[in-house]
């Protein structure tokens, strides 16, 4: 189902809003599928790892979320699409601006 057939079932099953998902409009998976699932991507450890400091090093996200643009257009390359991505496992490993105290 290509995205615009999708919204055009959505718009037609649930004209009063954009919420619904693929579940309302599929209602059951009939043939095969595949999932992509994603794991740790532990925002702010390649700036830790860099300067080794595990600890308190993690403040900044600029490789990851480089790496997470490249992943998600690779995604959307797909053909055929996947129903569903999953991520699991740590998504944080650091808050950008918030080092912790020496």
């Amino acid at each position: 189902m290509t995205n615009k057939s999708f919204q055009r079932e959505i718009d037609k099953q649930h004209p009063k809003t954009r919420f619904a998902t693929v579940r309302d409009v599929e209602k059951e998976w009939k043939a095969p599928f595949y999932f992509i699932q994603g794991a740790d991507p532990q925002f702010g450890l390649m700036k830790a790892y860099a300067i080794g400091d595990c600890d308190s090093g993690g403040d900044e996200w600029d490789q990851e979320l480089k790496l997470t643009q490249q992943a998600v257009q690779a995604v959307n390359q797909l053909d055929p699409k996947p129903k569903f991505f999953v991520i699991c496992g740590d998504l944080v490993h650091g808050m950008p601006g918030n080092q912790a105290d020496p």
